[in-house]
């Protein structure tokens, strides 16, 4: 493009990543997180429809990691982001399709309902702080511990929260997370070791 045209881009793409009070001051006294928009503004200012996104918000405070994540979500409804990724709140949030990568081969790859298809159970239940550290939830003794989960399915979950009401005791039901999802599909939990459903 002529330098006038990229000029009036390079414009336009600041002032919408809120970068127009820092366009005069080098990359290099600028914060991390102005950093990071910078190399995004960039990439956007070059009118790409495909963009590939080596994490982005490595290092990021959790202000302007969000900030990143909601450009991240505007951009994705006009270009495709090819996005690399440590963080798995981060992939489960902007992703639309996602892929499990272990040791340089790809595990799985789909949707979050596809992925969550691949795991046996899929609900989390966790007790809250309170008057319990553990609690018997069932008649064969299983028990649960105050910060740990155990994993069920539909079935079981609507016995176990019923039961855990009527005790009052406070408690949290989730889908299972891609966190979850992934040591499952690795077959390793978060200390590496071999990964066991409970």
């Amino acid at each position: 493009v002529k330098y006038s045209e990229a000029k009036a881009k390079a414009k336009e793409v600041l002032k919408e990543f809120g970068l127009t009070t820092v366009s005069d001051k080098l990359n290099r006294t600028l914060s991390g997180g102005q950093k990071r928009k910078v190399l995004v503004a960039a990439l956007v200012a070059s009118d790409a429809d495909i963009l590939f996104m080596d994490e982005p918000t490595t290092g990021l405070d959790p202000i302007s990691r969000a900030e990143l994540w909601d450009i991240l979500s505007y951009l994705k409804k006009d270009k495709f982001i090819f996005l690399t990724t440590h963080y798995l709140e981060e992939a489960e949030r902007l992703s639309d399709r996602i892929g499990i990568l272990d040791q340089g081969e790809i595990k799985a790859i789909g949707t979050m309902a596809e992925l969550r298809a691949k795991v046996p159970k899929k609900y989390s239940i966790s007790l809250l702080d309170g008057d319990h550290e553990s609690v018997e939830i069932d008649n064969n003794g299983s028990i649960i511990k105050i910060g740990s989960r155990i994993f069920v399915d539909e079935n079981e979950a609507y016995v176990i929260a019923k039961d855990l009401i009527n005790r009052n005791i406070r408690f949290s039901i989730n889908p299972v997370s891609l966190e979850d999802i992934y040591y499952s599909i690795v077959k390793r939990d978060i200390r590496g070791e071999d990964f066991v459903q409970e």
